[in-house]
């Protein structure tokens, strides 16, 4: 049964505000401190979410796996989500691209998604992304490069999390999920999204 009552939204927007208050202070410059600006976002129904479609309060995050803030914001979201609950708060997740080897982990991301296993994937990559950033391919790697990289990083992670490891190669490959973060990050521009994370 949702909760959504004044007293909920109050609520939500008091929690809000307290994750707002305790963002980083950024370089001069940057736009994480600007102003936010309402946005009209049409969310791809390919997006990746955590809790309920009928949920009231939509959180949309902007992230990478291999963003430290990133991995930051996420544990914050998800505690505002466990504080008011799966059919109150739902994270939908959109990729936007920041360092190098960002696709190759999104990739296997979606594709561990694919088993029914996005999420933990998303968090084992937040847990190991220190010791994942330097055997990771650049983006536009060579099959051979991200053969390599795959057996270094993702295959163990696959093996942890219980999932098809051939299945997963092949589908990290697979023209649509390479479709679905291109588009993401074409939403991202268009918002414009200038670092992550943003929502």
């Amino acid at each position: 049964e949702s909760a959504a009552t004044p007293e909920f939204f109050s609520a939500l927007r008091r929690e809000i505000e307290l994750l707002k208050k305790r963002r980083l202070t950024v370089r001069p410059g940057d736009t994480a401190n600007a102003k936010p600006a309402h946005v009209d976002l049409a969310v791809p129904a390919t997006a990746m979410t955590l809790g309920s479609a009928d949920a009231p309060v939509k959180f949309v995050v902007f992230m990478e796996l291999l963003c430290p803030f990133c991995a930051r914001h996420h544990d914050n979201v998800k505690k505002l989500q466990e504080k008011f609950g799966d059919d109150n708060v739902q994270i939908v997740y959109l990729y936007y691209r920041i360092h190098p080897g960002a696709d190759f982990l999104q990739r296997a991301a979606l594709a561990a998604g694919r088993q029914g296993k996005f999420w933990k994937f998303v968090e084992l990559a937040f847990a190991e992304m220190r010791n994942w950033r330097g055997s990771l391919p650049p983006n536009q790697a060579t099959l051979a490069q991200e053969t390599e990289a795959f057996d270094q990083t993702i295959r163990p992670a696959a093996a942890e999390l219980g999932l098809d490891a051939e299945r997963l190669f092949r589908d990290m490959q697979d023209e649509e999920i390479k479709k679905q973060l291109e588009a993401e990050m074409q939403l991202g521009r268009g918002v414009p999204v200038h670092g992550t994370p943003t929502s």
